[in-house]
């Protein structure tokens, strides 16, 4: 997640849509009061080698705290700090609605189907013996396949311009022009290499797992008009 004041606009990080591929692109042109993100050391060694900021003013002031953060500064002492993947109404609360109100919010959405090979493909990729497809999307670890509930708030979408992860190309462009950075956005590869199936999702989802995934992401897919 990334609030940039320097050329006015937040970035919503949604799963699986290149989220952290594009919080290392637009890290590069952060300044010294904009808000980056941590990401895995991995991650951050990457944004390193491409010129992109080190994870910055992420500290969430007292007056912001949620009940649940100061329940976990009382209990353990944890000082909240933002995530990468907040919500959109987690994010409106910190900066304000003077802020929220006059910069450019955006996120990305992506297949659902699609979505869920590559969930699947990320959340198992340190297991010695995958779990199959199917018992990967009725286990725990398929959890918050959906993004809606990041960019909604009691059902209504709160950020100006939710891109497709299929028009990527035509999304970098188009924000490029829309908060006038310096140079076309290029995304770093990052997190795409645990997908050793390559094949269409058609060809690999069958009719049961489809219904499960349409039920869990009926939202986006009305939404975003994404159909299998």
């Amino acid at each position: 997640m990334i609030i940039s004041h320097k050329y006015k606009f937040i970035f919503i990080k949604t799963k699986k849509t290149a989220g952290t591929s594009m919080d290392i692109a637009l890290s590069k042109y952060c300044g010294d009061e904009d808000v980056i993100t941590p990401l895995t050391e991995k991650d951050e060694k990457l944004r390193e080698e491409y010129g992109g900021r080190p994870p910055q003013n992420t500290k969430v002031r007292w007056t912001n705290y949620t009940f649940q953060e100061w329940s976990r500064l009382i209990r353990k002492g944890k000082v909240p700090h933002c995530g990468e993947h907040w919500k959109a109404w987690r994010v409106r609360w910190w900066v304000g609605r003077k802020i929220w109100n006059n910069y450019f919010k955006f996120c990305f959405e992506r297949n659902p189907w699609d979505k869920a090979i590559s969930l699947y493909y990320w959340r198992t990729r340190d297991m010695e013996e995958r779990m199959s497809f199917s018992d990967f999307l009725r286990s725990s670890k398929a959890h918050r396949l959906s993004n809606f509930k990041l960019y909604s708030l009691f059902g209504k979408v709160i950020v100006d311009k939710i891109y497709k992860f299929e028009n990527l190309s035509t999304a970098l462009e188009d924000i490029k022009n829309k908060v006038g950075l310096p140079e076309k956005l290029d995304l770093p590869q990052a997190k795409g290499s645990h997908r050793d199936d390559n094949r269409h999702y058609s060809e690999v989802i069958g009719e049961e797992d489809r219904k499960l995934i349409a039920n869990h992401c009926s939202k986006e897919i009305e939404l975003m008009g994404y159909d299998f």
